[in-house]
């Protein structure tokens, strides 16, 4: 993963928690993420290659949650998903 970001807080975010921004690369395929949307593990496909994920880190120890895609307009401009969850026309 490339990381894009050292971490920013989202305004809805609990404090001390922090969002840290990556890209999915080739070498990312076949492996397996943990807590995908904060539940179930999640392996990277060759069709997720380029796409932003960010991680929700969060004061309590190990804690951390992740999604494609990001809640920061900037970063979805840049870096615009392919498969998004919802569709905006």
């Amino acid at each position: 993963m490339e990381q894009l970001n050292q971490g920013r807080s989202y305004v809805s975010d609990p404090p001390f928690s922090r969002r840290v921004a990556f890209l999915v690369q080739e070498g990312d395929v076949g492996l397996t993420q943990e807590m995908y949307l904060g539940q179930e593990d999640y392996t990277f496909k060759p069709e997720d290659v380029g796409r932003l994920i960010e991680v929700v880190m969060d004061m309590s120890p190990g804690f951390l949650s992740w999604r494609f895609g990001s809640m920061f307009s900037d970063l979805t401009e840049q870096y615009p998903d392919p498969f998004p969850y919802v569709q905006v026309e």
